[in-house]
């Protein structure tokens, strides 16, 4: 600058630049809020709100839900700029409301913010231009309209979900004609396909509940106490991996899933997703109902090696038992004898039948006594070996009714 120019003149109009180009952007943020707010209250929703924002910041932007599907995007064909953010929003996932992320690379800028009031519905992605100065001073005003939206389309489908929660509770009580099953469905607005159950044990259930009824549209979800734990119950058709979507809505917590089945047996698949929880909460993953008693399960725990089939020598092989005899446990009612002083055969232990392969008789002939044979046979496996029953003593007189006497 000339010595003749005063350093007051120099810092004069420098700040009345500022302030010029900071009235320029307040102005300009004041009227994309206007027009934002416009969208907002028009039937355009959240795709209407997010064209807005995009014709005046030239920023394009994404509304995805908690599974990272798109639900609405500025413009048609934005819907693959999900992809792009993928380990953005495994970063903030677990911090709810309270995680957002900054990307800004020379010339671009990317952007994640979480949307919702009280609870996470959704998040934004905001992708663009990074000499646009200016659009940041519209995207609190962005995620506040978004948010708004998304609890009022929440709101509204509240009394929907308490619909299909009495149409689950119907189905859960028993098995029920396909017919009848398919017209309760059709009432509460799904299809009436096959459906696959699932029990998820969380302290906070109404919100997981909430959470996953947003989620899968297609759902049906009730909250219920199973064994005095507040747990959740769904149903969602076959196609949806049910695995995936409590992996990501519910990773860390007990859920047990059952098989597919028709609608009119869903209580069948509800009931072994509840018969599954207890093994979640021991393995501390989600447990499938048919994995259960699975062979294969049991097959994977041993090594490899150890499943091939060893030859064994013909001189190590016995054809006869070298244990013990087992006796068959008589029950109560083989003490009594019969008219012919023989005890009837003895009852297996675990069928409660008589075991026909063991052959125990006891003599009750005057001057005989008691004795038994001295070999025996036993029903296999069924029977736990057993003691022989004690003799009668002196105390316990036995009483033999004789047998009638044969007519000439």
């Amino acid at each position: 600058m000339p010595d003749g120019v005063p350093f007051i003149a120099v810092t004069k109009a420098v700040f009345a630049w500022r302030a010029r180009e900071e009235r320029r952007q307040l102005e300009w943020a004041l009227h994309t809020q206007r027009a934002l707010t416009a969208a907002a209250v028009q039937p355009g929703g959240l795709a209407g709100i997010l064209g807005a924002y995009e014709r005046a910041t030239g920023r394009a932007a994404l509304v995805v839900d908690l599974l990272e599907r798109p639900i609405a995007s500025s413009r048609p064909g934005h819907e693959t700029l999900a992809a792009e953010f993928t380990e953005m929003l495994a970063r903030v996932r677990a911090q709810g409301l309270l995680g957002a992320a900054v990307d800004a690379a020379p010339g671009r800028r990317r952007e994640v913010h979480p949307l919702g009031s009280r609870r996470l519905r959704a998040w934004l992605l905001v992708t663009g231009p990074a000499d646009r100065a200016g659009s940041n001073l519209v995207t609190g005003d962005l995620v506040s309209l978004l948010s708004l939206e998304l609890e009022r389309v929440h709101g509204l489908g509240t009394t929907r979900q308490r619909d299909r929660a009495q149409v689950l509770a119907r189905l859960a009580r028993g098995t029920v004609d396909d017919i009848v099953a398919a017209r309760w469905l059709d009432a509460a607005g799904l299809p009436d396909g096959g459906l696959r159950a699932a029990v998820v044990a969380a302290p906070h259930a109404d919100e997981l509940a909430a959470d996953l009824a947003g989620a899968l549209p297609d759902a049906l979800t009730r909250v219920v106490e199973v064994a005095g734990e507040p747990c959740v119950e769904l149903a969602v058709p076959v196609g949806v991996d049910l695995a995936a979507v409590l992996g990501t809505l519910a990773p860390a917590r007990p859920a047990g899933i059952g098989i597919e089945v028709r609608p009119g047996a869903l209580a069948v698949s509800l009931r072994q997703a509840r018969s599954a929880l207890p093994e979640s909460r021991l393995t501390g993953r989600h447990v499938h109902a048919a994995d259960i008693a699975n062979s294969r399960r049991l097959l994977a725990t041993v090594p490899g090696e150890q499943l091939q089939a060893t030859p064994t020598p013909c001189s190590a092989r016995s054809t006869r038992a070298t244990g013990p005899p087992t006796w068959c446990a008589p029950s109560p009612r083989s003490w009594s004898t019969t008219a012919t002083g023989r005890r009837p055969p003895p009852r297996c232990r675990s069928t409660a039948t008589r075991c026909a392969t063991a052959s125990r008789r006891w003599s009750s002939s005057p001057g005989a006594g008691w004795h038994r044979p001295t070999t025996a046979r036993t029903c296999g496996s069924h029977c736990a070996p057993a003691t022989s029953p004690a003799r009668p003593t002196a105390d316990v007189p036995l009483r033999v009714t004789p047998p009638a006497p044969a007519h000439p």
